[in-house]
């Protein structure tokens, strides 16, 4: 047994790969873009009424005063220099309209799934090319970065780093200089891009003119190296997101990244079904590259594949944050299935793919193509709702003059953290500059008092929350009150006066709930104390909207508003 690097090189494959008669490369490239086609128009569909995630109100909030420097501060512990300036140029072109993100996003997608194609093909043939590549058109394992705008910074990576072992390909000046160039876009598009470089780099070392090359991963390397050391200990540095101890888990990660990809490749991931299929799918395929292995005149191209698979695993393990950075998290399947495919193909590479091997491998990207259309769907719904609270947390941002509540932080997956973190204090000063440059992508006040009751509901929370509406022991009030009669076994429901009201209950004890875009009482305001006068101050803002008020704390004293 031996396991040398070698020199092969990718070959023509209709000669060892079956194919129908009369379907040669042109009908298979027809028929992928005819994939493609439909890849846009159900994306697209699924996509619809999306909005920007908290890391897109992010880049939103922070681009009206975006200089270099600010576009090569580290987020999350990710150089995403790229995106950055993507996200600049669209605000500045055509605002907020997030039609244009999801667009951008989807047409990411399409170049990274082409590119896989054209590097799959020289290794096992058009059709066998085809089959791996459709399931990466419709990939709702990953539904958040197929059919949302902030897609793009991950499959913008991708399609960088495989166009980089494209240009690798050519071993020549011009292939060299490209991948090069391709390999910096990478590593300044998102820290994915970084297992490229290392499998650029083994591949340059196996080969015979390693000093000649070696500067094509050397550059990159050494330029995100120095940007890592510049962005060391700055607010969003990779030491907040990296435990270094975390590597002991590589092998863990690695099997269960392995596992899950495996089966999101086959289809067989549809967690309402049930699932378990993936530890036994990563044995047979870690026994099957183990064989591979085992026969001998391994190609460099496969150590380098191999690389890329590693060294993404190895950062993942690095990152690992359970329950929010696991293996099985929709956020590494795309990269991680990219990285399982590069390998598959390359220890393929050589196999002659009969007729009946072509039929089982077409049935299995059937298979896939099902449960991932039935993935985004079931995603798409899952993104529409979020876009919706989203919307219509910034609204009611917005109708406070951005004021923030202690509690909106642990919402909408950390919208509110990224709005303090772009403000002053307790204002997102950063967003309502952007909102006044670019126009505002939250709900408008009609859209708002549209929306459904669980919408009109969450502003309602979010405007009590900033505004700290809760009772509050007062002294008696010198203004007029208006009294209310026993009402046993029910609630009484009166309108709040402008600027709030000081309430006294005689009878028992009762809490207090409010509402006002919504039609049902679901803030908790505090708790009424039989002769304890209360105030319920109630700050004015931009929408003309009552507040209302509920209480089983009957017969009730309602004052005018409380004292400033």
């Amino acid at each position: 047994m031996t396991t040398t690097a070698t020199e092969s090189r990718p070959v023509s494959s209709r000669a060892r790969s079956w194919t129908p008669d009369r379907i040669g490369d042109t009908q298979v490239e027809i028929a992928l873009v005819a994939a493609m086609i439909g890849a846009i128009l159900l994306n697209a569909w699924f996509g619809r009424d999306t909005a920007f995630s908290s890391d897109e109100v992010a880049f939103f909030s922070t681009t009206p005063h975006l200089d270099l420097q600010g576009a090569l501060e580290p987020y999350n512990g990710h150089l995403i220099l790229v995106p950055r300036l993507v996200y600049y140029a669209l605000l500045h072109l055509a605002g907020p309209d997030y039609l244009q993100f999801r667009l951008l996003a989807i047409g990411a997608v399409l170049l990274t799934a082409g590119l896989f194609f054209a590097f799959a093909r020289r290794r096992v043939g058009a059709m066998a090319a085809l089959a791996l590549t459709l399931p990466l058109l419709f990939f709702g394992s990953d539904y958040q970065h197929v059919i949302s705008g902030n897609g793009f910074t991950i499959m913008f990576t991708q399609a960088a780093g495989i166009g980089a072992l494209l240009a690798l390909d050519r071993e020549d000046p011009t292939g060299d200089a490209l991948a090069c160039v391709l390999l910096l876009v990478a590593v300044a598009t998102y820290s994915e891009g970084i297992p490229f470089v290392a499998g650029a780099a083994v591949l340059i070392l196996l080969g015979a003119d390693r000093r000649r090359r070696a500067w094509v991963f050397l550059v990159p390397a050494v330029l995100y190296a120095a940007w890592f050391l510049w962005a060391h200990n700055r607010v969003g540095g990779a030491e907040e997101s990296v435990t270094l101890s975390n590597l002991l888990l590589f092998p863990n990660w690695a099997f269960n990244s392995l596992a899950s990809s495996a089966a999101s490749l086959l289809g067989l991931n549809y967690t309402a079904l049930g699932t378990g299929w993936g530890p036994p799918l990563a044995i047979l395929a870690l026994a099957a590259l183990g064989f591979r292995l085992w026969q001998g005149s391994v190609p460099r191209f496969m150590w380098a594949m191999m690389a890329v698979a590693g060294t993404l695993w190895l950062m993942g393990a690095a990152a690992a944050f359970p329950p929010l950075r696991v293996p099985d998290s929709t956020r590494y399947a795309y990269p991680s299935a990219i990285a399982v495919l590069l390998v598959a193909v390359e220890a393929a590479r050589g196999i002659r793919i009969q007729r009946r091997g072509m039929a089982i491998l077409y049935l299995i990207a059937a298979v896939s193509l099902a449960t991932n259309i039935a993935l985004l769907r079931d995603g798409s719904k899952s993104q529409r709702l979020h876009a919706d609270l989203s919307r219509a947390d910034l609204a009611a941002v917005e109708l406070d003059g951005g004021r923030l509540g202690p509690h909106l932080p642990v919402v909408r997956l950390g919208l509110g953290g990224v709005l303090r973190g772009s403000g002053e204090g307790d204002v997102a000063t950063g967003y309502l500059a952007a909102v006044r440059e670019f126009g505002s992508p939250a709900f408008s006040l009609p859209e708002l008092r549209a929306q459904g009751e669980s919408i009109r509901v969450e502003a309602d929370a979010v405007l009590a929350d900033a505004n700290g509406i809760v009772l509050r022991p007062t002294a008696p009030p010198t203004g007029r009150c208006v009294s209310t009669g026993k009402q046993i076994g029910q609630n009484f429901s009166f309108q709040l006066p402008e600027g709030g009201a000081v309430l006294r209950s005689t009878g028992t004890a009762a809490p207090v709930l409010l509402r006002r875009f919504g039609s049902s009482f679901t803030v908790q305001a505090g708790q009424l104390t039989p002769g304890k006068w209360m105030a319920l101050p109630v700050p004015r803002d931009s929408a003309p909207d009552p507040w209302y008020a509920s209480t089983s704390a009957t017969p009730l004293q309602i004052c005018g508003p409380p004292r400033k």
